[in-house]
């Protein structure tokens, strides 16, 4: 995906114009997505991007794009339709955040069984996170008690850290005052993508930006290795 992405945007682009419509999570750092678009739009002025967002989450910007409202979006579900590509962004494991005195805060790390009783914090239905967790608990047999939704994993985070519940989200780095400890089970990371439609082919505009998102994920990765 990212080849294809890299392929279809051409490299005379200085005259590039249209509209791009970018789906995205307020709340998380997938990459420097600010210091892309500042970029971009020095070396593409006449390119409008508008950015979008979705109170369902992963979900509704899929859903967005494959309707045709959104041009590119960023994703975290285990598995898009037909008819779009996703080339990936960023990779995030569950952990189990509590506030510092929780019964498990002593520990370096629990189970989802022994999480069963606790009243949790999680994201509303549609977020990738949130169907992730739920198979899991489905594949238990583990019915839990959700006290809180928030539209955001940040806000999962702060709420856990303040005692009102556990929040058992992916680990974006987000700063908090409670305790993380790793997660016993087997749970799949939160992968983030970018995902794009394959038909009808995007416009130059679109592939652009898309080449520039996945480049800049890219050269966060080669800096760090």
């Amino acid at each position: 995906s990212l080849d294809r992405m890299r392929d279809l945007a051409t490299v005379d682009d200085a005259d590039l114009r249209g509209r791009v419509r970018l789906g995205i999570f307020t709340s998380m750092d997938i990459v420097d997505l600010t210091g892309v678009l500042r970029r971009f739009r020095q070396r593409h002025p006449l390119v409008a991007v508008e950015l979008m967002t979705s109170p369902s989450g992963t979900t509704g910007l899929v859903q967005d794009l494959v309707a045709g409202r959104l041009d590119i979006a960023y994703t975290g579900l285990p598995a898009v339709p037909a008819g779009v590509e996703v080339a990936p962004l960023r990779e995030m494991p569950f952990r189990v955040f509590t506030s510092a005195d929780h019964r498990f805060a002593g520990r370096r790390s629990v189970s989802l069984t022994e999480l069963a009783d606790e009243p949790f914090i999680d994201t509303a239905h549609g977020f990738g996170n949130r169907i992730i967790l739920d198979a899991a608990l489905e594949r238990l047999g583990i019915r839990r008690r959700i006290v809180a939704e928030m539209n955001d994993m940040p806000a999962v985070i702060r709420f856990a850290s303040a005692g009102l519940g556990v929040g058992v989200v992916p680990d974006s780095g987000v700063r908090h005052d409670g305790t993380v400890l790793e997660l016993e089970d087997a749970v799949d990371p939160l992968r983030i993508g970018l995902a794009m439609r394959t038909s009808p082919e995007p416009n130059r505009a679109v592939r652009t930006l898309a080449r520039d998102i996945v480049a800049a994920r890219v050269d966060v990765v080669a800096q760090a290795g």
